[in-house]
């Protein structure tokens, strides 16, 4: 095949990765950059005998079409491994079975009534269609009127605190409506049906990678991209970029940030106009993440997935060997906190957080006091939840760039929808489109 136009995509995470590997397979020479030792992001893994750990907990719904089809195309289907949830809920020191219906009806901290509505809304959630509706409504609006007041309080309200902290009560409506759609089109017989891939997400980033090169891509590792610009020889291409701080080789016909808001403004500051598009990046807003893997000795609990509705410094636990194991690291268990960068926390020691987290998770399940601990480590992820708030589709910064060639894909463009791989995937489909037709034109 003859080469096309030559392409750049900044970030090697899920999308970035994705839609490099569809360009290359459609004649692009594709370069990517990655500032990372390993392709894959929030995918990525450390390499263990038996496969990957994630870095970070990840899972795959009945519903995650566009991420199944990539796996097929992959060759990853054998890996696909699909289990029934087991899950439950931490609300006044108190843990209850929260993996089914049945449970939901049984959860005695709400009024029976609004257990059933609770219910209800969700059944309605996967039927919704038009979400433009719920954009100019709060969550906490929404939860009320469908689920009731106490059902806010008790469950809704604690878990939009922890995750989006200071920006909670200016949650749009579509966020939550998009949770409930998504939690309740996964179940089979009224449980939660779950996928993993076996050996770690990270096998989904190397066979991408593998892809790519094998298309005579470039995949760049250990690449911390530090400026877009506009070259001066049209005829070498349009943009130029520097990889830390030195020109790149190249010139490239188009340029694709698969990155968030305020990198991509980082990187393209100096010749993006001062427009409503600049103003939407400075505006978007991202929480950042800390999540502790932890390998115990023994099993932690009988669950999978523990939502956190107390006060604790973590608002999720998750338990992968529940799902899928390597046998060489006990048993991993996820401790994950959303914040912003300038709560106290993100800034302390990796080794105090850890202690925060390991003293809370025995006041949460007081039997693991005498379960030992293997490893533990902490990631740290800057631009892990974009924040949705009311009139999103408004705000949100559009993929296509007021520059041509250039593009932005990040999490926050998958609205409706909320981050997810799935998603990820899809963006990328969506991104390679456009840039094969931009290159048309």
């Amino acid at each position: 095949m003859t080469k096309k136009s030559r392409i750049a995509i900044i970030g090697g995470g899920l999308t970035g990765l994705t839609a490099a590997y569809r360009l290359s397979r459609c004649g692009y020479e594709v370069h990517l950059f990655e500032a990372d030792s390993r392709p894959g992001g929030m995918i990525a893994g450390e390499k263990m005998p038996s496969g990957y750990l994630d870095d970070i907990y990840h899972h795959l719904f009945t519903s995650d079409h566009y991420l199944l089809e990539l796996l097929q195309e992959l060759g990853l289907t054998e890996n696909l491994l699909w289990t029934t949830a087991n899950n439950a809920l931490l609300s006044g020191q108190r843990l209850y079975s929260f993996a089914s219906a049945l449970d939901l009806l049984r959860f005695r901290p709400l009024p029976f009534l609004q257990r059933l509505r609770t219910g209800l809304s969700v059944l309605r959630a996967e039927r919704l269609k038009d979400w433009s509706a719920l954009e100019g409504e709060l969550a906490s609006e929404w939860i009320i009127k469908n689920c009731g007041r106490e059902s806010w309080q008790t469950l809704w309200s604690p878990l939009l605190s922890s995750k989006f902290g200071r920006d909670a009560t200016e949650i749009s409506a579509v966020w939550i409506w998009n949770k409930f759609k998504l939690r309740g089109g996964s179940r089979e017989r009224g449980q939660e049906k779950l996928g993993y891939i076996t050996g770690g997400f990270q096998l989904v980033a190397d066979r991408l990678k593998a892809g790519i090169v094998a298309e005579q891509g470039v995949v760049n590792l250990n690449s911390q991209v530090t400026a877009i610009f506009v070259s001066t020889e049209p005829n070498q291409g349009r943009y130029g970029i520097k990889v830390a701080g030195k020109n790149y080789e190249h010139f490239f016909a188009q340029v694709i940030c698969a990155t968030a808001a305020e990198p991509f403004l980082a990187l393209a500051n100096d010749i993006l106009p001062d427009d409503d598009y600049k103003a939407r990046l400075v505006a978007s807003k991202h929480k950042a993440n800390l999540c502790l893997i932890v390998c115990y000795e023994q099993q932690f609990s009988p669950w999978y997935w523990t939502t956190i509705c107390d006060e604790l410094p973590f608002v999720v636990v998750v338990e992968q060997d529940k799902i899928s194991s390597l046998p060489e690291c006990g048993h991993p268990v996820y401790f994950s906190r959303y914040l912003d960068v300038e709560d106290e926390l993100w800034h302390m020691s990796d080794s105090t957080i850890r202690d925060q987290f390991l003293t809370a998770a025995v006041s949460a399940f007081p039997g693991t006091a005498g379960n030992k601990v293997l490893t533990a480590k902490l990631i740290r992820t800057r631009y892990a939840q974009p924040v949705i708030e009311r009139h999103y589709s408004r705000k949100m910064p559009d993929m296509k760039t007021p520059l041509p060639g250039l593009w932005l894909a990040g999490m926050a463009q998958i609205y409706p929808e909320d981050r997810g791989l799935n998603y990820a995937v899809r963006l990328a489909e969506e991104l390679a489109a456009a840039v094969i037709g931009a290159d048309d034109d």
